[in-house]
C-alpha cells in the first residue's frame, strides 16, 4: 500500500505543481501584455506629437501667411492715405517689417492697458 500512497501523492503534488506552474505562466503573460501595451501607448503618444508638431507648422504658416498678407494689404492702403500722414505710414510699416515680434508684443500690452483702464472705469 505504500508504494500506492506514494504514487497518488507524487501525483498530486505534481498537480499542485503544474498548478503553480501555469498561475506562473499566467502571470509573467500578463506582465508582458502590460509591457506590450506600454509600448504601444509609446508608440501612440509619438504618433500624436508628430501630429501636433505638424499641426503647428501648418498653422505658424497660415499665421505668417495671414500676417504678410495683411501687411500688403495695409501698405497698398497707405498710398489712399492724404499725403502728410504717407510718409510717417510707410517709417511705421518699415519698423513692423523689421520687428514683427516687438511690434506684436507691444500691441498686446496696449490691449491689456486698455481693458484695465475700461475695467476701471466701469467699477
Amino acid at each position: 500500500m505504500k508504494a500506492k500512497d506514494q504514487a497518488t501523492e507524487l501525483r498530486e503534488q505534481a498537480e499542485r505543481t503544474r498548478e503553480a506552474l501555469g498561475e506562473t505562466v499566467q502571470q509573467l503573460s500578463d506582465k508582458l501584455d502590460v509591457q506590450a501595451r506600454a509600448g504601444e501607448v509609446g508608440a501612440k503618444a509619438q504618433q500624436v506629437a508628430a501630429t501636433a508638431a505638424e499641426k503647428a507648422q501648418q498653422v505658424a504658416a497660415q499665421a505668417k501667411d495671414t500676417a504678410v498678407n495683411s501687411l500688403n494689404e495695409a501698405e497698398r492702403r497707405i498710398d489712399d492715405l492724404p499725403e502728410a500722414v504717407r510718409e510717417p505710414a510707410h517709417r511705421t510699416m518699415n519698423v513692423v517689417r523689421q520687428r514683427p515680434a516687438m511690434v506684436l508684443a507691444g500691441l498686446l500690452g496696449l490691449i491689456v492697458l486698455l481693458r484695465l483702464l475700461l475695467r476701471r472705469s466701469h467699477d
